[in-house]
């Protein structure tokens, strides 16, 4: 995909992936410095572009900067990931309805319920804390409600594969960290806070 897409104004260069995690970068992608608890994405910079990494998206001013890489300041790394995150795999939750379902308790259980319900009518993919489902594929996740690359990555699985539909567990702090920005949900559930 070429990096205009993904940005205004931006060199027509081609993508070959996104990343947050600098010891994961490829050649051509785009590195996200994310701001975390413990470590800050900006002192890693270095390390993503001998990676491999064509384009780096930052919110903090550098100082020294390499020829050949292509730096974009944006006010919210998050934000700008998950939009970008959404456009790269192709707005996947915009093909199927998707339920997000929230709360303190129940969600892996209402989430599971809905499955159940859609399925035999139109196939129905699950990601939550008890697997990643969708058709033949069952896979075991990290987290609860996982980051937005990998979110993205896998609603665009589950199209690809023909699901018509989503349930998708969001954990309170996958909404704090903004992990869901980037989802289109046709259906919010609420289930109870305790």
């Amino acid at each position: 995909m070429r990096l205009s897409k993904l940005f205004k104004n931006a060199p027509t260069v081609n993508v070959s992936g996104l990343c947050f995690d600098s010891r994961k970068v490829k050649k051509d992608n785009v590195y996200f410095c994310l701001p975390g608890l413990t470590f800050d994405g900006h002192d890693f910079i270095d390390s993503a572009i001998e990676n491999g990494a064509i384009c780096v998206v930052h919110s903090k001013e550098i100082q020294h900067k390499k020829d050949g890489v292509i730096y974009i300041r944006v006010h919210d790394v998050n934000e700008a990931m998950n939009q970008c995150a959404r456009i790269f795999y192709g707005k996947p939750s915009d093909k199927m309805t998707m339920y997000g379902i929230t709360g303190t308790n129940g969600k892996s259980t209402i989430a599971n319920i809905i499955r159940s319900i859609l399925d035999p009518i139109e196939p129905c993919g699950y990601i939550g804390t008890i697997a990643i489902e969708y058709g033949d594929v069952k896979l075991m996740p990290d987290l609860t409600t996982p980051d937005a690359l990998f979110l993205q990555s896998k609603l665009s699985d589950m199209v690809n594969a023909g699901m018509k539909a989503c349930a998708l567990e969001v954990s309170s702090h996958g909404l704090s960290q903004g992990r869901v920005n980037g989802i289109n949900f046709n259906v919010a559930i609420f289930t109870n806070f305790t």
